[in-house]
């Protein structure tokens, strides 16, 4: 397996994770959504946006937009807070995913590993200053923290009592070769 090859996994699995811990917050009520927790973004539904917005603002900083408005739900440590948008229904986050997915698709499909080296500014939400950063270790980033805050998730989702996705990559691998 080659880089692209590994980066195109990682991506699949990424989707995969995502539809998996969707499914579950679609069985959430409304207030489990929201219930508050000291993990992650604060609730399940913040968390999930966080995600998402992870992983919108770093494609926009592949594709040179490097102050990608972040979206926020209410509650978040960062809601309200300049440059932030809000997102606070969870339809709506599954439709805006779907939509980011495919451009994500699109973006790694055309991906050649000459471009990994290539750098790309990403303005930090936190101190304001840009960042030079490659495009092999923005994709790493993002995979890195989908996994990190996919262990929040499934934290907040066992202190629902909801069901509790297994999605690191074994299981996907046992489901596609099994």
């Amino acid at each position: 397996m080659n880089t692209i090859q590994f980066i195109k996994r990682t991506f699949e699995h990424r989707c995969w994770a995502n539809h998996q811990l969707l499914e579950v917050a679609k069985t959430l009520t409304s207030s489990q959504l929201t219930q508050t927790f000291l993990i992650g973004q604060g609730s399940a539904l913040a968390t999930l946006v966080h995600l998402y917005a992870a992983e919108l603002v770093w494609l926009e900083a592949l594709h040179g937009n490097k102050t990608a408005l972040l979206p926020t739900a209410d509650g978040a440590p960062n809601s309200g807070a300049p440059g932030s948008t809000p997102l606070n229904d969870l339809n709506q986050l599954i439709i805006d995913w779907q939509t980011l997915q495919t451009r994500w698709q699109q973006y790694i499909a055309n991906l050649t590993e000459d471009q990994l080296d290539t750098m790309y500014v990403r303005t930090n939400s936190r101190d304001g200053k840009d960042y030079d950063l490659p495009v092999a270790d923005i994709l790493i980033h993002v995979n890195t923290h989908a996994n990190y805050t996919y262990a929040q998730l499934n934290n907040i989702y066992r202190q629902l009592d909801a069901p509790v996705p297994y999605v690191n990559m074994s299981n996907l691998s046992r489901q596609q070769h099994n």
